[in-house]
């Protein structure tokens, strides 16, 4: 298992914005790098590809089970009803973040679920990939 000071705050942030942006991880530094347009890493990532690990996505379909597990499992009532609706309508990502405003407690849970499952979702891809993660150094 190789052993890589990953930076644990950033990689799950790669998960939860995958999609217009490749996200990859330094395996020197640690470093979670989003790739925008940016030449020069661009570059970086062509001239040493062994140093440079792509951050793979979730899979849409695992991030809307997700959701539709989170709402069978609030209690019977409006909020429940609501986001259940939203689910089946078109663009069902961005009008679930958008009904939960209405719904503070259900938005307060929402989030909690999404954190665990974005940093479980990193701990499974470290281990898929045989990484472990160690200790950052203080001014890393």
């Amino acid at each position: 298992m190789r052993k890589v000071p990953v930076d644990l705050l950033m990689l799950p942030a790669a998960f939860e914005s995958q999609g217009e942006n490749e996200w990859y991880l330094d395996l020197e530094s640690g470093d979670v790098l989003p790739v925008f347009d940016d030449p020069e890493l661009e570059e970086k990532i062509e001239d040493d590809p062994d140093r440079f690990l792509l951050i793979e996505p979730p899979r849409a379909g695992d991030d809307f089970r997700v959701m539709e597990d989170f709402v069978a499992g609030l209690p019977p009532g409006e909020a429940k009803r609501d986001l259940e609706r939203v689910l089946r309508r078109a663009k069902p990502f961005r009008n679930f973040r958008e009904a939960l405003r209405d719904w503070p407690a259900a938005q307060k849970q929402w989030f909690a679920l999404r954190d665990g499952r974005t940093q479980e979702l990193a701990r499974e891809w470290l281990a898929e990939n045989d990484i472990e993660p160690v200790p950052r150094a203080p001014d890393a």
